[in-house]
């Protein structure tokens, strides 16, 4: 017989019963992790050190990773473990020292913030769905118990 599982996955996000998205963001900073690895090694040569060169490599390899789905999770509680080794390539990319407040890295690399991005992500998809006809005709925002910030739907951002 076997053991029910806590976790459930729907198209490629693993979702916990207690919906922190831990489970998905652990393996996502991994992956990440293993593609800040490379963008280490191209800083670490001399044809490829440019800040340009690592600002396009990192936009090509390391953002795409950390952002996949990043509307369904962007409000979870376990974000800072993308954002911590986002935060590292960011490091890498201007060259910046550990002592850096890291608020000023996305400005020193001319990338927008992690968070910025996902909300835009976020924005970008429930104005999709707001421009949609189905979806407004088929829209319904339960409000009949106040949610957690993390757990409302993203037709209810604005409230």
């Amino acid at each position: 017989m076997t053991k029910p599982s806590n976790l459930n996955q729907t198209q490629r996000i693993l979702v916990s019963r207690s919906i922190t998205f831990k489970p998905h963001l652990t393996p996502v900073r991994h992956k990440v992790l293993s593609r800040f690895a490379l963008l280490n090694r191209l800083a670490g040569t001399g044809w490829g050190a440019s800040m340009s060169t690592l600002r396009t490599s990192s936009l090509a390899l390391v953002y795409p990773a950390a952002e996949y789905c990043s509307p369904v999770w962007s409000r979870s509680r376990n974000t800072k473990e993308v954002d911590v080794a986002i935060n590292s390539a960011l490091r890498t990319i201007t060259a910046c020292l550990k002592s850096t407040p890291r608020q000023y890295l996305p400005s020193l690399a001319d990338i927008a913030a992690a968070s910025v991005r996902r909300n835009a992500a976020t924005l970008r998809l429930a104005l999709k769905y707001a421009l949609m006809e189905v979806f407004n005709n088929n829209l319904v925002c339960l409000k009949t118990r106040p949610r957690l910030k993390s757990q409302r739907p993203v037709c209810a951002i604005g409230d």
